[in-house]
């Protein structure tokens, strides 16, 4: 038996789906989380970091206040909360964040 075919939780593949669609229809919170849920599980996926760059975009100087309207303390969204202070160049916090993912 797949276990993936029977299980009740979205495959990041599923995930990353919602998170395409969740951006075209303007939900940005929810489609984040779904975002955070595909990349923790496939951080090599360059399409999902291309699609991260569009929230990004689409958020603009608001991008780290979708993260604040989502489950705090969530390590995926936590490591996309890095990903954009590294992206602005703020290391040292990006360094920060990741400790607190990983720690």
């Amino acid at each position: 038996m797949n276990d993936e075919a029977s299980s009740p939780h979205p495959s990041a593949e599923e995930h990353a789906e919602i998170a395409r669609l969740a951006l075209d229809h303007g939900e940005l919170s929810d489609g984040l989380l779904h975002l955070s849920e595909a990349l923790a599980a496939r951080p090599d996926r360059t399409d999902w970091i291309d699609l991260l760059e569009r929230y990004i975009e689409k958020a603009g100087e608001g991008s780290l206040e979708l993260i604040e309207g989502v489950e705090k303390g969530y390590y995926a969204l936590e490591a996309i909360r890095a990903y954009i202070f590294a992206r602005d160049g703020r290391y040292d916090q990006a360094v920060d964040w990741l400790c607190e993912v990983v720690g």
